[in-house]
């Protein structure tokens, strides 16, 4: 028989989110409770499809000294979860560590919280018996490789699960926490490894399957698209992983190289034409935008500040889910006729902003005198 459960990780609950405090009063609000509404989002999926059990990989509080209001919040979550008979096994990760000084509030029998050093809880599903093993960071900084501690599967178990919030040891987009390699996992022969800590969701390993499952709710422009939980499905040695979006909010970036537009209005078509082509148009979008043009002659009069600030207002107009926070105006120099002739031949649209980006790089210079220097001295000796 087969096994269902939810992997999610890295809540965050209460994320400060930086830059709140420059946007306007509406989006703030919604970006203080975007983690709540995510996670509720999670437990609304619980209720309609009724997972065996959830597993929490950590990280589900933003900070050590949680708030009472979050507390309560994730409380009551899992109050509910115990009512549909839901249990959840829930580790802490470098965040929410054990050694917060915060004050605890009673959670219900059904949720399994692991404690400092590795072991396993075994839970019964439709007769079946399932292992849980995992360990809670005991302090913020935890650079020891726990999983040489972590229990061996158990021979009686008809599923055997890991939950791992750390670091695989090649990764180093965050700080290496719990460091770990697949290999590694791959030796105590678990059906699943839930993993936390890293925001992106990934898969490691197919058969079994290693995976983060991501954020619930990106916090800043390198979290980047939808974000939510991954819906598992173990039967015997076949493993199915759905990802459900749970995320309200979600942070997109849009380079436009724009064509020769005769007017603002024609610029500004061009612009939401850009928008319309985007698959995520619908949501509620955080945008940061760079715009790259030539300086025509009609917009000799207008200054940049000006011109993003009339941009930004009239994508604000057209589309009321989507808010530029960030507008680049890049300024692109008329390319050498020939060069012009082969872009437009050749549709290659990007080019202009690659050589640009190449040209504006210092190191430059240096390297081309470089290269002539080197040329020069081979040419000397076959002269």
């Amino acid at each position: 028989m087969s096994i269902r459960f939810f992997h999610l990780a890295d809540i965050h609950l209460e994320s400060p989110f930086s830059g709140i405090h420059q946007l306007p009063e509406e989006w703030q609000d919604r970006l203080r409770n975007a983690s709540f509404d995510a996670f509720e989002r999670v437990i609304a999926d619980a209720e309609s499809k009724r997972p065996d059990f959830i597993l929490l990989a950590g990280d589900i509080y933003d900070g050590e000294n949680r708030s009472l209001h979050a507390q309560r919040f994730f409380q009551r979550s899992m109050e509910r979860l115990a009512e549909l008979n839901i249990p959840v096994f829930l580790i802490h990760g470098n965040h929410d560590h054990l050694g917060g000084k915060w004050t605890r509030f009673e959670l219900p029998e059904t949720i399994y919280v692991f404690q400092e050093s590795p072991h396993s809880h075994v839970l019964k599903v439709n007769g079946q018996t399932v292992q849980v093993s995992g360990f809670s960071y005991p302090t913020r900084h935890v650079h020891e490789a726990y999983i040489e501690n972590y229990p061996s599967r158990d021979p009686q178990a008809d599923y055997a699960i890991g939950l791992l919030h750390g670091s695989e040891r090649s990764q180093l987009e965050h700080d290496v926490y719990a460091p770990f390699t697949i290999q590694e996992l791959l030796k105590y022969g678990y059906d699943y490894w839930a993993l936390g800590h890293i925001h992106k969701r990934q898969t490691l390993h197919q058969d079994p399957m290693i995976a983060y499952s991501g954020t619930l709710q990106g916090r800043n422009r390198k979290e980047k698209g939808p974000q939510g939980y991954l819906d598992i499905r173990i039967d015997g040695n076949q493993t199915s992983s759905e990802f459900c979006q749970v995320s309200t909010l979600q942070f997109e970036s849009l380079e436009t190289l724009t064509e020769e537009p005769q007017s603002i209005d024609l610029l500004l078509k061009e612009l939401l034409g850009d928008i319309d082509r985007q698959s995520w148009k619908e949501e509620s979008v955080l945008l940061d935008w760079t715009i790259s043009l030539r300086r025509l002659e009609w917009l000799g009069s207008i200054s940049d500040d000006e011109l993003r600030d009339y941009i930004s207002s009239q994508i604000q107009e057209t589309y009321s889910t989507i808010l530029v926070t960030r507008l680049q105006i890049r300024w692109m120099e008329q390319l050498e006729p020939v060069l012009q002739e082969l872009v437009e031949e050749l549709e290659l649209p990007e080019l202009p902003i690659a050589l640009e980006k190449y040209i504006q790089k210092d190191q430059l210079q240096v390297e081309v005198q470089e290269r002539i220097q080197t040329l020069l001295a081979t040419w000397g000796d076959q002269l």
